[in-house]
């Protein structure tokens, strides 16, 4: 509810708690391993609303970009519409505030969007995200994406399992400028990417030539790129760091090296890629 860790966020809003999987990506879910560690009345996979919680943003003066529900999936189908209403009237209202709002069901997003939000609205302050882990979930999901209003739609390619190519997904990575200024909601495009390695036990690792494409696609685009994390794993044999009872693995016609995400690092050919929209400066 409060600051976080989170590379792209300032800050997380949770009123909904719980999830249940969805894809591959799921399989060692960050937020299922924190709830089991910290809760123990109720299984992570009761979705659990929490209305208390619904107006917290209004509390927070500071502008901030807000990650929605990082312990669940807003558009879950054990989420009531009319819930989900609410929530996107406080972020409609609190606009000092940047929301980022992302999901492994857009075929549910879309039908809210249909149903609740307003085509023609300029709310420039709402983030609509999808995230995926390869080609087969890129295809699935972005498409739908695309025919979401939102004044930013972005991408989270995490954790990164496989290759993922944006260019022959039709218009995912068409310019999202119109007349030197964006176009909001109207412009079906991606207009952020943020990619990241996979975290904590059993984490898979992430080959660097797929980071690369990636950023290289947005950056041929003109899309901005964030890069996370490498996640647990390094690929080549890691300078300066104690091998020790480290875990390798040869795939991906690599071999890796577990060194855990602070030694892995977030640079990427010596930097970091901390790349925002532009008006979200």
């Amino acid at each position: 509810m409060a600051k976080t860790k989170i590379e792209w966020a300032d800050r997380v809003w949770n009123p909904v708690v719980g999830c249940t999987p969805a894809s591959e990506g799921c399989a060692h879910c960050y937020a299922k391993r924190i709830y089991d560690r910290f809760y123990q009345d109720k299984p992570f996979s009761k979705i659990q609303l929490h209305p208390e919680r619904v107006l917290t943003p209004f509390q927070w003066r500071k502008p901030s970009r807000i990650f929605v529900n990082s312990m669940s999936d807003l558009f879950h189908p054990d989420v009531p519409f009319k819930f989900i209403d609410d929530i996107f009237g406080v972020m409609t209202g609190a606009t000092r505030h940047t929301f980022m709002v992302l999901t492994k069901r857009p075929d549910r997003m879309l039908e809210f969007a249909n149903q609740y939000y307003l085509p023609g609205a300029k709310v420039t302050n709402i983030w609509m995200g999808v995230t995926v882990e390869n080609q087969r979930t890129a295809d699935e999901r972005i498409p739908l994406l695309l025919q979401t209003p939102a004044a930013v739609r972005f991408i989270s390619v995490e954790p990164m399992l496989g290759p993922v190519d944006l260019t022959g997904i039709n218009g995912a990575l068409s310019s999202w400028w119109k007349n030197g200024e964006i176009d909001c909601v109207d412009k079906g495009s991606i207009g952020w990417v943020i990619c990241g390695g996979e975290t904590g036990p059993g984490a898979r690792p992430m080959h660097p030539d797929w980071v690369r494409a990636l950023r290289d696609q947005c950056q041929d685009a003109g899309v901005p790129f964030f890069f996370k994390s490498w996640g647990e794993w390094v690929a080549g044999y890691p300078q300066g760091i104690s091998m020790a009872n480290r875990a390798q693995k040869y795939i991906h016609g690599s071999e890796f090296f577990r060194v855990g995400k602070k030694l892995a690092g977030r640079l990427l050919d010596g930097r970091e890629w901390n790349e925002f929209p532009e008006h979200a400066e």
